[in-house]
């Protein structure tokens, strides 16, 4: 009986992976499926300066990382920077502001001071609140190494990345109809 059992078990298992969505993905969370029938692009970094003022608010369109700082809600758009909330009083948050930091995957926030992962460089920033303002206090390049091609299928054409043009950040689907680099 505990064989049979044992079998079962094994076998609903092993079904359960049958269809599109497989047991394990092959491509880290948050990045899209790659077509080996079409051709991809790089997507550069457009800077690597981040502003000295918090930009107007805008709305959130993919929140990420939620951080909880004094009376102030943290939300970081993967990629693109973080929102500031005013959440003094909770039944009333206050959008404040949108700190752009192109490229950004991660921070934290202490002593009103954010630690970035911006690009592979670690960035430090003094945020004042009430004046709106940020300052960059310090950046150390090369602290989290990526390489870009990892996330990308063997056999995968690309657009020939051109260093000149700056950092990989991600790939697009491309308009070419032909190229010379693969993955």
């Amino acid at each position: 009986m505990k064989r049979l059992f044992f079998l079962l078990t094994i076998s609903l298992s092993l079904w359960s992976c049958i269809g599109d969505d497989c047991c394990v993905d092959p491509l880290p969370p948050g990045n899209t499926r790659f077509d080996l029938n079409k051709i991809y692009e790089p997507i550069y970094a457009e800077t690597t300066e981040i502003p000295t003022q918090l930009a107007e608010k805008r709305a959130i369109e993919s929140a990420g990382q939620v951080t909880i700082y004094q009376h102030y809600l943290m939300i970081a758009e993967s990629g693109i920077g973080i929102h500031i909330i005013n959440n003094e009083n909770p039944e009333n948050p206050q959008k404040i502001g949108f700190l752009p930091i192109p490229a950004i995957n991660g921070f934290s926030i202490k002593n009103d001071f954010i630690y970035a992962k911006h690009l592979s460089d670690l960035v430090v920033l003094k945020i004042n609140f009430e004046q709106s303002t940020v300052e960059e206090v310090q950046r150390l390049p090369d602290q989290f190494p990526h390489n870009v091609y990892d996330e990308l299928p063997p056999g995968l054409k690309i657009v020939c990345p051109d260093e000149s043009k700056g950092e990989i950040i991600g790939w697009k689907e491309s308009k070419a109809t032909s190229t010379k680099c693969k993955r």
